[in-house]
């Protein structure tokens, strides 16, 4: 019976953080499919209903409340983590994973980021070399 109670009393404990954790990584993926779509130009010449307004909601879902949901996840575990040890998440520490992932996202960006400006370099390098001609 006490176990059963500890147990209950730790379930009480994490379920939050696990929220906030579920939530991050649902944002986490809304912010690589809005990557994804705003990419898109055709995008704007839709004329479905209430697509631009759902469009700039997900932005402000993924730019200002996922940093949010970010500082609070990593306070509510580092908090946990101080008073019951390591917290982990898939056999990894929690804010290793949370860590990993924008690390990750901030690479791709860079990446993505450097790749465009090579390729406006060689398209002005064409365009150069076409109008010496």
């Amino acid at each position: 019976q006490d176990y059963v109670a500890e147990l209950k009393e730790q379930n009480e404990i994490l379920q939050p953080i696990l929220d906030k954790f579920t939530k991050y990584i649902s944002l986490y993926n809304e912010r690589e499919e809005y990557e994804k779509k705003i990419q898109d130009s055709s995008r704007l010449l839709s004329r479905k209903r209430g697509g631009l307004r759902e469009e700039e909601l997900q932005r402000k879902r993924v730019t200002i409340k996922l940093p949010n949901l970010i500082e609070r996840l990593k306070k509510d575990v580092a908090i946990y983590q101080d008073e019951h040890g390591p917290l982990l998440i898939q056999g990894r520490l929690c804010l290793e994973v949370i860590d990993d992932k924008e690390e990750d996202y901030k690479e791709r960006k860079k990446a993505e980021k450097e790749r465009k400006r090579q390729q406006r370099a060689k398209e002005n390098t064409l365009y150069r070399s076409n109008k010496i001609h």
